[in-house]
């Protein structure tokens, strides 16, 4: 009998965020958040062609191990907040 075969869920940034507000649907993780963990490379990523695509399983443990998540719309430079004009 062959043994069974696991296969990553692999997912776009818009998919695994549905997948993830299906699993916590008062998630505060918006797609932003996602993008960025993705291109920055803080999350292993898959390339075909121009798309992105991310291991949901490695996602959903990178993001649980990592309570320190910056997740605000905030960017600083040095020290210093960028404010909206």
């Amino acid at each position: 009998m062959p043994e069974s075969i696991h296969l990553p869920r692999i997912r776009s940034a818009q998919e695994a965020l549905r997948e993830i507000q299906q699993a916590d649907p008062n998630t505060a993780l918006k797609l932003y958040h996602l993008q960025r963990l993705m291109k920055s490379g803080t999350v292993p990523t898959l390339r075909a062609g121009n798309r992105l695509f991310v291991n949901l399983d490695m996602l959903i443990e990178y993001i649980a191990t990592h309570p320190d998540l910056d997740l605000t719309d905030e960017h600083t430079v040095d020290g210093i907040r960028a404010i909206s004009e």
